[in-house]
């Protein structure tokens, strides 16, 4: 159920999700726990079976993540240090699959491309963007973590036409700035 529920895994070959399965550990956090701190090497991704998990980054929580969302992937990708404390904020259970086992499943599917697609958009601030938008400002975490994963970031010049009348619809367009 929790790899059918994230959209970046949903789509894995039989052979992809038995490779998880066989890898795949369960673990338990008690409410207060830190499950990663800022800074150190990423050794685990982790997606939450119950319970809630704060994404901090200098004392400043950035959001609350529930069932079925998941962490710890970008500096599994980067081979970066943590970017952000992870806390258990209430009792939690998650699936936790180390680097290299994290690693082989995504080798060879575009979950990687997207995953760090996403770590970039994440950095550009595109979930401050999204709260400025009226109807992005009511996604849920998972639906704006799937957005993230799929934004391309461009640049235009001034004058320069993004779409033109009958153009067929290809993309959708938040603008930043200008």
């Amino acid at each position: 159920r929790a790899l059918r529920a994230v959209e970046h895994f949903r789509d894995l070959p039989m052979y992809k999700v038995i490779e998880f399965l066989e890898n795949v550990h369960v673990k338990r956090f008690s409410a207060g726990d830190t499950v990663i701190w800022e800074g150190d090497v990423g050794g685990y991704f982790y997606i939450i079976l119950r319970g809630k998990c704060a994404i901090l980054r200098e004392d400043t929580m950035l959001k609350v993540i529930g069932m079925y969302e998941w962490f710890g992937e970008a500096s599994l990708l980067l081979d970066a240090p943590r970017t952000a404390d992870v806390v258990a904020v209430t009792e939690a259970t998650l699936l936790a699959l180390e680097k290299n086992d994290f690693l082989a499943l995504i080798a060879g599917t575009p979950i990687e491309e997207r995953m760090i697609r996403l770590y970039s958009n994440r950095e550009l601030a595109t979930w401050e963007l999204m709260d400025k938008h009226r109807v992005m400002a009511q996604m849920n975490s998972a639906q704006r973590t799937q957005l993230q994963s799929l934004m391309i970031r461009e640049r235009y010049r001034d004058g320069e036409a993004l779409c033109r009348v009958g153009d067929e619809a290809a993309s959708a367009f938040l603008v930043e700035s200008g």
